[in-house]
């Protein structure tokens, strides 16, 4: 913004000098205001000598009320923020948090923190709107900034400044009183939300009407209901309007398009109204319209294919304005205008476009990411750069396109192009193909003639051409092994290497493989994907090998393999050598001597023992510890990879069950599949080992990762000894067993009485004893069997001894699984929940760790009381029921589906330098629309929690969960004004400076911790502050103290994050214009 001295305008200087401790005050401004008025501008200030301004910190009414006052006036109208009339950079600013009481004569009497001390920018100086000496209250209208007179921002004359309105509350029966107060009777063609971007022009530079309200036959906006805005100042979010003349209902349609990268038979659909081009919503676009709309710009053969979401397929620059939502068609039509549609403003991105057909063909083919006979299979149509679907693509497709390229065949199909060849980018330009294999291109068989942008390059489509070069034949096959003699069969086929299929993989072809390799021949032949997943294609499946062949390419194969290469059942061996093996099902512990990470000895190769069922942990434990040498387990760690490391050998043994009487973890009962996906277990062993065990020491055959243990039981024929060692042993260990059962007996009955209080049928309630599970998604799933009784307008529950609320749940109906989530005042478990009929569903329980602290239960009372107040809401994790009677309190929510989204961001957190652990080396490996969308879910949500006038009060990844398909939940809502945060409190880092100190929680405040929550996104669950202890936060933040820049956050989206977490509340973004800001974000990287 340019210097006050070079905006030419009028600087009306109106001072009042006080005699004695007064100090000079006048206004100034960019503005020229009808008649010469000077009742508007910044407030400045005369101290040493130099004019300066006053910053807008804790600026008010009732400090320009003292200013005007001072300037000769009766009143003040607004007190503007943010710089509203403009600002000259090159002046100092005085004052600072100026905090008058309203009596005061001079400005300079009012608290503040003393001349020249400020923390402000200089976009927030202070601003008064005064009330005019001939002031009389009524206001006037115009349209503003359009490019035809029936259009325009709606701008508003009071106290002879013309101020906007707010688009909160304006609508369409708004609009209809506008236009008809501007002499259009028939009303408004639309209204519009976000007026600056499509009404240009210098916006007003105060907001006077706010949360307007219109039944629509009314004579003016003057008549309806309305709030008058005394802090706010144009934000860009205003109302405007485009009335309906009668005459302007024909419109043009147009292609947009890149002429770089387009031909102009192809591009966005665009629409003018009131001058303004604007995108068609695709949601009801289809061929028809489509076909129409060709012939309408002269394309007579109509439309080649119908686009949805055409800013992203043709990668043009987004429009930004929508005039049609929906559009139908029949086909026949010679025009747009004659199909069924309606002019309504918005701001979707999903927009239409089309390909219209023409008596030539630009379209292009090519490989991509391979070689120059293999790769994925790209087009280029209408100038952009695509890839096919592998829907429909067989070897009819394949030869269509290999011959269109030169080649004399096909070699191989791929139908998952992405694993051998990377992925690809652009639109998926043709799927469902359907080829007979003489068509000259791709583009001549039938296919899908709709085109959309949400697309997956998972699915794209590849192929290996038939070339004279011996490079495609298949005696040409190199294999190897990711180890020495054993370990996963690598394939290098058409120039990549790849894996073979575990399918039928018997030791006949591990036979011929170890012998392809040099060695005699294979000990051990798996197909369970034992030692990982590989990387490429699956080349070959089905081999019949009969045992004798020299080569892989002398065995009958079945067929190159073109299923989807997830690896998890890729084939290994282990081939004979001249080492000696070991005895099979020796253990070994890797991290301790008596405890760490288990694993098992098979062939001579050290591996791993995975997924353990819970209810066999102990009888495992209890085998491997006392096969070790020790008399027992304690502990049998689930997961002891989190512990003690993973492993990088096989998967020897999955789906353990031991009886607890095996001398060795061979005899248990075990599988061999893959499950790489589920933890390693271990063991922590009892330190006292059994009698007369010797421990052999590791061999140069054992690696020196853990202890292998060679158990040697001596049975002494001395029978006075075993009866010594009874005495000895045997007595000590039968007492304490002894002790052990009278102590377990008494904590049972015990904690029967207990729970019997809880119980509504005063009986155990155990996982174990549910069956018949039946999944139900229907979120709406209620306990209320409820009826009107006597007349009476309470809900009452039918059954139950006594009234209780609608959320009210029988405690026997609630079933606890395993916890989640705890921290030192709730619990949350998984649950399920029955009812009369007996059907279950899963939920999430959430109750109090200890119930005998009442601040606890308050708490967790004042979020029962919270959320069922609220209706349902796709981003609020939605309230089931609660059990209030007869127990602690409880509260069952939905389970969501894909769990806590502080986890979620955690598993996808990356270091940049591993070598250090600050937060500043922390990033978000998700992608930045990814990211950008869980921040527009948070926004949406909070933003309907704010139209609630409902406060959260404690919002955090950590009180966020991922439903279906990734729709962020908020949980957890409800402030704790009942109760005391400590010093230590983790929830500090969250909360804002008013909050911290006075226990002061509102909807800026929840926009604080928004702007934290944007930050932990971006972090991937970093910890906020975590360098300063909770308690130092505030003093920090008062010195200036900033979240730092994450490494992957865009400038914009930090400066919508440091926006959200100003100092001043009132100049923090509120979550309307949160989620419009997120909206063009999300928006810029779409266009990407």
């Amino acid at each position: 913004m340019a210097p006050l001295n070079e905006w030419s305008t009028i600087v009306v200087c109106l001072c009042l000098w006080q005699v004695a401790s007064g100090i000079p005050v006048r206004l100034t401004s960019k503005h020229t205001y009808p008649n010469n008025q000077s009742n508007a501008g910044s407030v400045e200030v005369l101290y040493n000598g130099t004019w300066g301004a006053i910053c807008d910190d804790y600026w008010g009414i009732i400090d320009a009320r003292v200013v005007c006052r001072e300037l000769g006036f009766t009143d003040a109208l607004s007190a503007p923020c943010c710089s509203a009339f403009g600002y000259n950079e090159t002046k100092p600013i005085w004052l600072d948090d100026v905090r008058c009481q309203g009596n005061e004569t001079n400005i300079s009497q009012c608290d503040s923190n003393g001349w020249g001390n400020h923390d402000c920018g200089w976009q927030s100086h202070a601003n008064v709107v005064c009330r005019p000496n001939n002031f009389t209250k009524g206001f006037k209208f115009r349209l503003a900034g359009g490019l035809v007179p029936y259009a325009g921002r709606v701008e508003v004359l009071y106290g002879g400044v013309w101020g906007d309105v707010d688009n909160y509350g304006w609508d369409l029966n708004a609009g209809h009183v506008m236009c008809r107060s501007l002499d259009y009777p028939a009303g408004a063609l639309t209204t519009v939300t976000h007026s600056p971007g499509i009404f240009p022009g210098t916006p007003s530079s105060v907001k006077w009407m706010d949360n307007i309200r219109c039944l629509g036959n009314e004579s003016s906006l003057a008549d309806c209901q309305f709030d008058i805005e005394t802090r706010m100042v144009s934000s860009g979010f205003n109302g405007g309007v485009v009335c309906n003349t009668g005459n302007n209902t024909v419109y043009q349609f147009r292609l947009a398009h890149n002429d770089n990268t387009l031909l102009s038979y192809a591009g966005r659909v665009e629409i003018q109204v009131a001058g303004v081009w604007g995108s068609i919503n695709s949601i009801q676009w289809n061929l028809a319209a489509a076909n129409v709309t060709c012939r309408q710009l002269g394309y007579r053969a109509g439309a080649e294919m119908a686009i949805l979401g055409a800013t992203v397929v043709f990668k043009l620059r987004a429009s930004g304005n929508e005039w049609i939502p929906n559009i139908r068609c029949s086909g026949f039509e010679n025009s747009l205008n004659e199909c069924n549609y309606s002019i309504e403003f918005g701001r979707s991105y999903d927009d239409a476009g089309v390909v219209c057909s023409t008596n030539h063909s630009d379209t292009k083919y090519r490989l991509a990411g391979g070689t120059n006979f293999s790769g994925r299979v790209e087009i280029n149509n209408a100038g952009v750069w695509g890839t096919v679907h592998n829907a429909g693509w067989d070897i009819k497709a394949a030869k269509v396109l290999c011959t269109s390229l030169g080649f004399k065949g096909v070699s191989h199909v791929i139908k998952f192009a992405a694993g051998p060849f990377g992925p690809g980018f652009g639109p998926l330009w043709l799927r469902d193909l359907k080829c007979e294999g003489n068509e000259s291109s791709l583009w001549k068989c039938r296919h899908a003639l709709v085109v959309q942008d949400s697309f997956s390059h998972d699915y794209d489509a590849g192929v290996v051409c038939e070339t004279n070069s011996k490079q495609t034949a298949l005696e040409n096959m190199k294999i190897r092994l990711d180890g020495s003699y054993f370990g996963r069969v690598e394939v290098w086929y058409s120039g990549v290497w790849g894996t073979i299929s575990g399918d039928n993989f018997t030791k006949q072809d591990g036979d011929v493989i170890c012998r392809q390799l040099g060695f005699p021949y294979s000990i051990e032949a798996l197909g369970y994907g034992a030692f990982g997943p590989g990387t490429g294609p699956v080349w070959l499946s089905k081999m019949s090998c009969a045992g004798i062949e020299k080569t892989i390419s002398s065995c009958p194969i079945g067929g190159l393999s073109s299923v989807y290469p997830t690896h998890v059942n890729d084939a290994a061996v282990i081939c004979k050598t001249s080492k000696t093996v070991d005895n099979d099902f020796s253990l070994r512990l890797v991290g301790g001597n008596t405890s760490g990470r288990l694993e098992v000895q098979y062939k001579g190769i050290w591996g791993s023992i995975v997924h353990v069922k819970r209810d066999q942990l102990s009888r495992f434990g209890h085998v491997v510890c006392r096969q070790l040498g020790f008399l027992g387990v304690l502990t049998t760690l689930w997961n002891a990879a989190s512990i003690y490391g993973s492993g990088n050998g096989p998967v020897w043994m999955t789906h353990v069950r031991c009886l607890g009487n095996e001398s060795n973890i061979g005899e248990c009962y075990f599988e061999k599949n893959y499950h790489g996906a589920y933890p390693e277990v271990g063991v922590l062993c009892n330190q006292t080992r059994l009698p007369r065990i010797t421990t052999s020491s590791p061999t140069s055959r054992t690696t020196s990762k853990g202890t292998t243990a060679q158990v040697q039981i001596e049975h002494s024929t001395d029978g006075q000894s075993g009866i010594n060692w009874f005495i000895t042993v045997g007595l000590p260990v039968l007492f304490g067993l002894l002790v052990c059962l009278i102590i377990l007996v008494c904590y049972v009955r015990v904690y029967r009485e207990k729970r019997g209080m809880y119980d509504t049928n005063n009986e155990f309630i155990r996982m174990d004893d549910v069956t018949g599970y039946t999944e139900n998604s229907d979120l709406s799933y209620s306990f209320r069997n409820l009826a009107l009784e006597n007349g009476d307008d309470r809900w009452t529950v039918k059954g139950l001894p006594d009234e209780r609320d609608w959320w009210e749940i029988p405690r026997g109906c609630v079933l606890l699984d395993v916890d989640i989530s705890s921290n030192n005042r709730t619990v949350i478990y998984n649950g399920r929940l029955k009812n009369d009929g007996g059907i279950i569903r899963d939920c999430m329980v959430k109750t109090v760790r200890d119930p005998n602290y009442s601040s606890y239960s308050a708490n967790l009372k004042n979020e029962l009381m919270t959320v069922s107040r609220l209706d349902k809401h796709p981003n609020i994790l939605s309230l089931i029921g609660a059990c209030t009677f007869r127990g602690p309190l409880q509260l069952v929510f939905e389970r969501p589906q894909n769990g806590n989204l502080l986890r979620y961001l955690q598993s996808h957190q990356t270091t940049v330098d591993s070598n250090a652990n600050r937060c500043e080396n922390k990033r978000c490996s998700l992608p930045k629309a990814e990211r950008l969308r869980i921040a527009m879910d948070v926004g949406i949500g909070m933003r309907w929690l704010a139209d609630q006038k409902c406060v959260h009060g404690n919002l955090a990844a950590r009180n966020l969960y991922l439903g279906k398909n990734g729709t962020v939940k908020i949980a957890s809502i409800g402030t704790p004004r009942d109760s005391k945060v400590t010093k230590d409190d983790v929830c500090l880092r969250w909360m804002a400076p008013e909050s911290i100190k006075n226990m002061n929680f509102s909807t800026k405040s929840d926009v604080w911790s928004y702007g934290t929550l944007v930050w932990e996104i971006e972090t991937g669950g970093s910890v906020p502050y975590s360098d300063i202890k909770p308690f130092e936060i505030v003093d920090k933040l008062k010195t200036g103290y900033k979240l730092h820049q994450p490494l992957n956050c865009s400038d914009d989206l930090y400066a919508l994050l440091s926006n959200c977490r100003h100092d001043n509340p009132n100049k923090r973004l509120d979550f309307t214009e949160i989620c419009g800001t997120l909206e063009i974000l999300i928006n810029k990287e779409t266009a990407c």
